[in-house]
């Protein structure tokens, strides 16, 4: 008689776990956690936690790629968001969506709603609209008289949640403001989850967002239960000075600075120009250019392109619209 067989697991290369994921290595399926960062007083010119949250939740809906991880599984999103009036949210909305109607993206009816008693509410209309993530803006107004740094208050509540992520098989991300030291550890989740142990406890994932001031790029520092963190950066699309229409990746090479970030666009789009070019065309001096041609590997390697490949991609392209 013959066994079952067995193997050495240090040689048997596993396949990719799709099946765990929303959104690849970002987003776990049927899981509970926070995206975290500081008030709107402290706002980055590129977005908060509500400006990233649509961004998520469009990728979701539309399943277009969220700062380069794949979108496995796709779905309604659900809003409870109550610092925002339903009007200001639809707008929010559209802008980021370019005035099309996509449809998926729900907001919520509550204006104001307590937890744990509410709960019941919340869980009704998730079992109506099967959406397969929940956000819920901010903690702290859903708290009422209780207090987020009692673990008595908040247990209750983060059990609750954590039952219908399993019971009604969705996702639930929870805004929470974090504390504004700046001396406080961002590598480690306690320092963005003010409050009771019980909320660094809980969660399966953690997204926390930080405003670089010296590069002028947002950071979302991604914290996973079974994984180890990993950094994205990106910055806003916007328009009419202050209305941010989209966010956009920043590859990590180019993260420390806004100047190399522009002599890469430039040089992508236009091919490689002498650096007296681009210091007329980009307002950027001959020797902070030289300075990020050395520190950047990426930005370098763009200058040693030939430019003619390029301009023959130009008028290959030109050709082929002519002849159509």
């Amino acid at each position: 008689m013959s066994g079952f067989g067995y193997f050495d697991a240090c040689n048997y290369e596993p396949k990719p776990d799709t099946s765990a994921w929303i959104i690849e290595n970002v987003l776990p399926k049927n899981s509970f956690g926070f995206v975290a960062g500081p008030a709107k007083a402290s706002a980055s010119p590129h977005g908060g936690k509500s400006v990233l949250e649509r961004k998520m939740a469009l990728s979701i809906i539309t399943g277009q790629d969220f700062f380069g991880h794949k979108v496995l599984e796709t779905g309604r999103v659900m809003f409870v968001n109550l610092d925002e009036d339903q009007d200001k949210q639809v707008r929010l909305y559209y802008r980021m969506t370019g005035g099309n109607k996509i449809p998926g993206y729900l907001i919520s009816n509550a204006k104001s709603c307590r937890f744990p008693e509410e709960i019941p509410k919340l869980e009704c209309d998730i079992q109506e609209s099967k959406p397969i993530l929940v956000f819920i803006d901010p903690l702290q107004r859903v708290l009422g008289n209780k207090a987020v740094n009692n673990q008595e208050d908040v247990g209750p509540i983060i059990n609750e949640l954590k039952r219908i992520t399993k019971e009604q098989s969705c996702t639930i991300g929870v805004n929470h403001h974090s504390n504004k030291s700046e001396e406080r550890d961002k590598e480690s989740t306690p320092s963005w989850l003010s409050g009771s142990n019980d909320l660094d406890a809980s969660w399966d994932f953690c997204l926390c967002v930080d405003y670089i001031k010296q590069s002028d790029c947002n950071q979302l520092r991604n914290f996973q239960k079974e994984k180890s963190k990993t950094d994205i950066f990106y910055e806003s699309i916007v328009i009419n000075k202050d209305e941010i229409v989209d966010l956009c990746l920043i590859l990590p090479e180019l993260s420390y600075s806004k100047q190399a970030r522009q002599i890469y666009n430039y040089v992508s789009k236009y091919g490689a120009q002498s650096n007296r070019k681009l210091e007329s065309v980009l307002g950027i001096p001959e020797s902070s250019i030289r300075y990020h041609r050395g520190k950047c590997a990426i930005l370098e390697k763009l200058f040693c392109e030939p430019i003619q490949l390029i301009v023959i991609k130009e008028v290959n392209v030109s050709s082929d619209v002519l002849v159509q």
